[in-house]
């Protein structure tokens, strides 16, 4: 239980106040009983010391506690030789009464003699035994409060710039008590209603960011005397905004169409943070938000043509700050022009040719010339203002006819454009590459491609390109080979597919030339067999094949008499590249093929042999 606190009353057995009053004689006048200052609260340990005086020396006082109709701890003690006793009850007297206020007797019991005291016990003959009670009273509370609660503060317990000036803080504690809550250097107090709860509305517009710890605390109800431990939360104050620390574009800038417009931000941002793009005429853009990090940006769909935009970024951080920016750029999404475009050569057989035109605007411009087999030549100029411009391009490695010119224009914001011209060329009459390629050879198989070749006029020799196509027609340059004193040349690799050959003769001076075009297979290459008896109807079939793909097998056929072919089945190659086919012949000979169906861009050699049964 709890109590009021009450004012220390003490009274003597005849009805005189007594508080405090001690005689310091050795024989009183009086049984005085006094409580010391500081009522027992709070601590369980709490002890309570008694003082007084007896009207003689030596006197015993006998004392008790009393609280609630309870009598408990009596015990006594000894009038010292001046008449003042003193006792300490100990704390587990204390705790023996229940909470409120404690009444202290004490008693002293002395001799009289026509109602006046005329000594201590004992009596003597015609003496009366009397004894004397006072009392006084102290108020014990040893009830202690639970914590409070302390359920929400501000934002999920952060303070932020939208509510550091009007913070909410709530809770649950005994009712009718009261709570106080400490934050850093605030502290703020709050009645608790009759339900149990309490809320308080302070202002934390003068606490610095960071994080603190929030403590709150309960007192007793009716200015009690004991206040209970502390319920404690962690609170992060953050009241920065994000602030912009750089976008792309950049602001002022002038650009080709972005891929993105981005805004970064000092501080990681929320999902619900936004970008909004428009027109310098006040029209929206389509764009796609993403935030990423410390970034908002937007995707625009379709790109973006040429004019003024302003992006309005508004930036959430993880605590409900918000910070907003706004930039403008501009684009520039036109392509560079090329106008008067001309590719010349200074004679039909010159190596070199010059394209030349005009430029609307600064440019890398770069020429690529191309003949009819797929050869390239290109060259580059950075045309660093806009008007006429003239690239000279070497065609030594191309071969005759006509010569296609394209010119790609890139601006510097990287808008492009694409224009085409083409001129002819003749190779010099007399200048001749030969090519020599297999007709086939097996998987796995080098070949060796050899040529020579014949000059018009005498002079230094130069080097061969080897050039290959795949069925595809995916060209790859195989390798740039020296040509002999004697014009011949050779190269050996394994071929990877099947496809087509030529050889390319770049000159030392003068103009090259170009060899026919040859076509060459890659085959797995088989060998057949077979075993027939005069009286057996039955032909075994086998053989093995060449670094065959996994999974492969082989087709048998057999030829009609009107020279088409029949196929009789299929045999797969086992882990040793070997097959076995196992046919029923008629009498008299077959031609027997056996082959692979083509994969990969390999084909197949035919393995033909005659199987006779008589």
């Amino acid at each position: 239980m709890r109590f009021p606190a009450r004012t220390l009353a003490l009274v003597s057995a005849t009805g005189l106040a007594l508080v405090g009053l001690t005689v310091p004689s050795a024989s009183a006048a009086s049984t005085t009983l006094a409580v010391k200052p500081g009522p027992a609260y709070g601590a369980k340990s709490t002890t309570e010391t008694i003082t007084g005086t007896a009207y003689y020396a030596g006197d015993t006082v006998a004392l008790n506690l009393s609280s609630g109709g309870t009598v408990t701890a009596p015990r006594t003690t000894t009038a010292a030789s001046d008449g003042t006793w003193s006792y300490t009850f100990s704390a587990a007297d204390v705790q023996s009464v229940p909470d409120g206020t404690v009444t202290v007797t004490a008693a002293e019991t002395y001799c009289t003699f026509l109602g006046g005291p005329v000594g201590p016990v004992p009596c003597a003959v015609l003496q009366n035994q009397t004894t004397t009670q006072v009392t006084g009273t102290f108020v014990k509370d040893l009830y202690v409060p639970p914590a409070p609660s302390l359920a929400a503060l501000g934002s999920n317990f952060v303070i932020n710039n939208a509510n550091q000036s009007g913070v909410t803080a709530t809770g649950q504690a005994e009712a009718n008590s009261s709570v106080t809550l400490k934050l850093g250097t605030l502290t703020q107090t709050a009645t608790v209603n009759s339900s149990g709860l309490w809320s308080m509305f302070f202002d934390a517009s003068g606490l610095a960011d960071g994080t603190y710890t929030a403590s709150v605390t309960e007192a007793e109800a009716g200015g009690a005397h004991n206040v209970g431990p502390a319920a404690t939360k962690s609170v992060l104050k953050d009241s920065a905004a994000p602030t912009r620390t750089a976008s792309s574009p950049a602001a002022g800038s002038t650009v080709g169409p972005p891929a993105k417009v981005s805004v970064t931000f000092n501080k990681t941002l929320a999902s619900n943070s936004t970008i909004t793009l428009k027109t310098s005429g006040g029209t929206t853009v389509t764009c796609p938000v993403t935030v990423s990090g410390t970034s908002v940006s937007c995707a625009p769909s379709p790109a973006l043509k040429s004019g003024g935009y302003t992006a309005t970024t508004t930036a959430y951080d993880a605590h409900g700050n918000v910070g907003t920016s706004s930039s403008s750029f501009t684009v520039d999404a036109t392509a560079p022009a090329v106008t008067n475009l001309k590719s010349t050569n200074t004679s039909a057989t010159a190596t070199k040719s010059t394209v030349t035109g005009a430029v609307s605007e600064a440019a890398t411009l770069t020429v690529t010339s191309a003949d009819s087999t797929g050869a390239k030549a290109s060259a580059s100029l950075k045309a660093t203002n806009a008007g006429n411009f003239s690239i000279a391009v070497d065609e030594n490695a191309l071969g005759g006819g006509t010569i296609t010119v394209t010119v790609k224009a890139v601006d510097v914001y990287g808008n492009a454009s694409t224009y085409t011209t083409t001129h002819s060329r003749t190779v010099p009459a007399g200048t001749t590459v030969s090519l020599s390629v297999p007709g086939w050879s097996a998987v796995g198989w080098p070949v060796t491609l050899s040529g020579s070749v014949h000059l018009a006029k005498a002079g230094a020799y130069g080097s061969v390109t080897l050039v290959h196509s795949s069925l595809s027609g995916k060209q790859q340059v195989l390798a740039t080979v020296s040509v002999g004193s004697n014009g011949s040349y050779s190269f050996r690799y394994t071929p990877g597919t099947s496809g087509t050959y030529y050889a390319i003769y770049n000159a030392v001076s003068g103009s090259g030339a170009q060899s026919p075009t040859y076509s060459s297979q890659v085959r797995y290459a088989i060998s057949a067999s077979s075993a027939t008896g005069p009286a057996s109807a039955n032909a075994v079939i086998g053989g093995a094949v060449h670094n065959p793909p996994a999974g492969a097998y082989v087709l048998i056929y057999r030829r009609n008499a009107d020279g088409s072919w029949t196929q009789l089945g299929k045999a797969i190659i086992d882990s040793t590249y070997h097959y076995r086919f196992t046919v029923v012949l008629p009498k008299g000979s077959t031609a027997i093929r056996v082959t692979i169906p083509s994969s990969h861009g390999y084909f197949s050699n035919s393995a033909n042999f005659t199987a006779t049964r008589t």
